[in-house]
């Protein structure tokens, strides 16, 4: 199967480095998770507020993914790159054995919650686990970073 997400990064800003970390899918690594992304949010200039819905949203897509009702993730990645129009993409993959079906009410709730943080959130099915690709436009904190070059 095609991962459909290898190509969502699109192009980085020139001279800003990606994000990626893989973690264990343990409740323990949450906190690594929120420390190096927020560390990188900070680095590439985000406003407080986006850098505090981007790291929540990642949070909880992190929690619903160790929290998987039928088997575990062993690990979970996550990529994040912004564009030169101060597009964020995150693209999560949890690597799943096997899941149980979710009711369409839970995801359509998790879906939501993270809509209301991000600008959009997409799902994408693939034979080791799932796939979310989140976006946000970045506020005008860090289009003064990049004028800054910070």
């Amino acid at each position: 199967m095609v991962d459909e997400t290898n190509t969502e990064l699109g192009a980085l800003e020139p001279g800003r480095p990606g994000f990626h970390i893989r973690l264990e899918a343990a409740p323990r690594a949450s906190s690594e998770l929120r420390r190096s992304l927020r560390n990188w949010l900070a680095t590439i200039g985000a406003s407080d507020e986006d850098a505090f819905d981007v790291t929540l949203a990642c949070c909880e897509a992190f929690a619903n993914a160790v929290g998987c009702p039928s088997g575990r993730a062993a690990v979970v990645e996550f990529d994040a790159a912004v564009d030169a129009r101060r597009l964020l993409t995150v693209v999560m993959r949890d690597h799943v054995s096997r899941r149980a079906e979710r009711s369409l009410d839970e995801t359509r709730a998790f879906l939501r919650l993270m809509e209301a943080l991000m600008e959009s959130a997409e799902t994408y099915a693939r034979d080791d686990g799932v796939a979310l690709v989140l976006r946000k436009r970045l506020g005008h904190g860090y289009r003064q970073a990049l004028a800054a070059g910070a």
